[in-house]
């Protein structure tokens, strides 16, 4: 399981930051200046369905939702370093030699960007589907030492996480951030398929009432092999 623990009270000097997720990545990225713009945005699918033979528009699913930063600038010597970093978050994790090995599969790393608290800033898991960088000032011998970038970040659920291979743990485990009005029975419908294992929810998180959960905060969510016989 990934552990999000240490970065639940991370102070960043309220800086927009993006961390890797990989057991690959080593150190959080953190922008010299804040982003200008942050654009968020989500579309419906629809198809026309003819009924009484009026056609109407009829709901298919609703796409993840898109983060847009504008102007986020990185500073400093080592400017192309981090850039280039940036970069590998649109590559697979499994193009790297050491995923290989540790067989952390075909998918963009997942990443957290975090800026503000949880509520009401931006804490959100996602993946870098795009990403645009110009290097604006260089040192006389050419070392780029500003860049401005551009980027897109397509939103993904805490669920889809991958596990830890090396951690020894339980494949099925993860975390789930916790959003406002969500219940416990609210969040084991949506990670079990079924409100009835929220006992087993409270039991591994130590929390008394299930119908009272703190927004921002992250709860545990135990492989269903955990479960006692009265919580299944």
């Amino acid at each position: 399981m990934i552990d999000l623990s240490e970065y639940e009270n991370w102070d960043s000097g309220d800086k927009a930051m993006l961390i890797g997720l990989d057991l690959t990545d080593l150190a959080p990225l953190v922008f010299n200046y804040n982003p200008l713009e942050i654009g968020y945005s989500r579309n419906a699918q629809t198809k026309t369905q003819a009924t009484s033979g009026k056609p109407h528009p009829v709901y298919c699913k609703t796409s993840p939702a898109k983060i847009t930063l504008s102007d986020v600038t990185l500073e400093g010597l080592d400017t192309k370093l981090r850039c280039e970093a940036l970069i590998g978050w649109t590559i697979p994790a499994s193009s790297s030699i050491l995923a290989e090995v540790m067989s952390l599969g075909t998918e963009l790393p997942p990443l957290m960007f975090i800026w503000g608290p949880p509520v009401e800033g931006f804490v959100k898991f996602v993946n870098l589907t795009d990403c645009s960088i110009k290097f604006t000032r260089f040192t006389a011998i050419g070392i780029p030492i500003r860049a401005k970038i551009s980027m897109t970040l397509t939103e993904i659920s805490i669920l889809d996480l991958p596990t830890n291979p090396t951690s020894g743990g339980l494949p099925g485990r993860g975390a789930h951030l916790v959003r406002q009005g969500e219940s416990l029975p609210a969040i084991t419908k949506k990670a079990y398929g079924h409100p009835r294992n929220w006992r087993a929810l409270a039991r591994a998180n130590e929390i008394e009432d299930p119908l009272r959960t703190k927004p921002g905060q992250y709860v545990y969510l135990p492989n269903t092999s955990e479960f006692t016989e009265e919580e299944v």
